[in-house]
């Protein structure tokens, strides 16, 4: 049976003509389509089964959002210390139990751990922690990334990128979307360390930290990754490179 797309999806396919003035040739295209250029944020290194990816790909590196500084963040506290960066992103609810678990794991840490607990965390309902806890709703992420040793996340593409430029190393916990693939390649490049948001345990988190942090192969990973972003196609090239694609189309 052919597909038959909603009057949803006829209505996106014709917004896209007007405004746009070109449209799929079905919606089906439109969902899993193969451009004739394609620009991808990441580099050839990092994205999976790269040999796949044919000429037709410009990989470019990521694109890192702005963020809001916080100048009343004690970022001077991290300096000179060891430091775990525990943060779920802003999607996530019902993270108080996790960082609960997170309190428990490292409470004895030689070092600082900061919570990025986010805008909709109930503070509290999250247990009193030792004094070498910062737990925060907002926490300067880049800031603070500079600082950390270790980087305990969804596994969100943002977040990532963001880990792998400040060079930390990984212990993802991927719950949906591209987070699961993303653990994976993290783990396949010595990057990142991955624990399933099921088997999430006080003590599986304070063993994969201290993987991450007391074994020179993450770090090495990381690193690695870093290098390949450095090396993706210059901006300037990109723009040139769609300039005379654009211009061939139009000779046509």
């Amino acid at each position: 049976m052919p597909f038959k797309p909603d009057r949803e999806c006829e209505e996106l396919l014709a917004e896209m003509k007007d405004k746009y003035g070109v449209a799929p040739d079905s919606l089906v295209q439109f969902m899993n389509n193969t451009g004739e250029l394609n620009v991808v944020y990441t580099s050839r290194y990092f994205q999976p089964e790269s040999e796949t990816f044919g000429d037709e790909y410009l990989f470019i590196g990521p694109s890192f959002p702005k963020r809001k500084g916080d100048t009343a963040f004690p970022i001077d506290s991290l300096k000179n210390e060891k430091v775990i960066y525990i943060s779920m992103g802003t999607v996530l609810g019902n993270t108080e139990a996790f960082f609960n678990l997170c309190i428990d794991a490292f409470s004895d840490f030689e070092g600082k751990v900061v919570i990025a607990a986010g805008e909709k965390a109930d503070l509290s309902k999250i247990k009193q922690a030792p004094e070498n806890f910062i737990i925060a709703p907002y926490v300067p992420q880049l800031e603070v990334l500079e600082q950390a040793d270790v980087f305990v996340t969804h596994g969100g593409m943002n977040s990532v990128n963001e880990g792998i430029h400040y060079q930390v190393p990984l212990v993802v916990i991927p719950h949906d979307k591209d987070q699961p693939m993303v653990a994976g390649r993290l783990t396949e490049l010595n990057a990142g360390f991955t624990v399933q948001k099921d088997e999430v345990s006080a003590e599986k988190l304070k063993l994969a930290a201290e993987e991450v942090l007391h074994n020179g192969k993450y770090k090495q990973g990381i690193q690695a990754i870093n290098e390949s972003f450095k090396e993706c196609m210059d901006m300037k090239d990109v723009l040139a490179r769609i300039d005379r694609f654009i211009e061939t189309k139009n000779a046509h």
